[in-house]
């Protein structure tokens, strides 16, 4: 099947990951790896003029949130891949794929969709069960030291996500079902993110945004 072509936007982010080789776990030790990682990513954003929102590494995979004012995801995503894959490479002392497939890029275009995302993201050591707590994970830019160099959205598309910090932190802490957070999944695996239904979506969406404390009609 030929893959989707990129839809290009300097309005609205997108949520961005990839997977390691055969899903193996990253050679390098997972400090290392975001090292390289976070460098690798501020090196392509100043490059191409990308604002990096969000960001977290996990054992094979990571995930990113990102705009993209020039529409350049794909040159973007291009030097961001290949100099942290090099990085790797050279520090591991190893010449295979670090990365299987290509990267998978969704387009976020609503407010609410932004929140759902956002949360999603630093929720994933939770749902992985290795974190209890999203601040208590280390290899993500929610932490105050980070490596990341962060953009701060600040308009209406940022608005169903708390800005006040103690707010966030509780909002990002209050749990939802993994069944009904699969929803989010599903929705990321699309260009564009769109919830795919079934019989009981509709009350998983309920309880979804309930949860989230997030309307789709805000």
């Amino acid at each position: 099947m030929p893959r989707a072509k990129l839809f290009r936007t300097s309005s609205f982010c997108y949520h961005v990951t990839t997977r390691s080789n055969n899903r193996e776990w990253f050679y390098l030790p997972m400090e290392i790896s975001w090292k390289i990682f976070c460098y690798s990513a501020n090196e392509a954003a100043e490059r191409y003029g990308v604002n990096l929102h969000s960001f977290l590494l996990m054992s094979n995979h990571f995930h990113l949130l990102c705009g993209t004012p020039r529409e350049n995801l794909d040159e973007f995503m291009r030097y961001f891949l290949s100099n942290a894959t090099k990085r790797m490479q050279r520090q591991a002392n190893r010449i295979n794929h670090i990365l299987g497939a290509r990267y998978r890029g969704t387009v976020i275009e609503s407010a609410w969709a932004l929140a759902y995302v956002f949360k999603y993201i630093y929720r994933n050591p939770i749902r992985a069960g290795i974190s209890d707590k999203v601040e208590d994970y280390p290899w993500s830019s929610f932490q105050k030291q980070n490596d990341l160099v962060l953009s701060e959205g600040i308009d209406s598309y940022w608005g169903s996500i708390p800005k006040d910090p103690s707010d966030r932190l509780l909002w990002l802490n209050k749990a939802t079902s993994k069944d009904n957070e699969l929803l989010i999944g599903r929705a990321l695996r699309r260009s564009k993110f769109k919830f795919t239904t079934d019989s009981n979506f509709q009350a998983r969406l309920r309880e979804l945004e309930k949860s989230y404390g997030i309307s789709r009609y805000l």
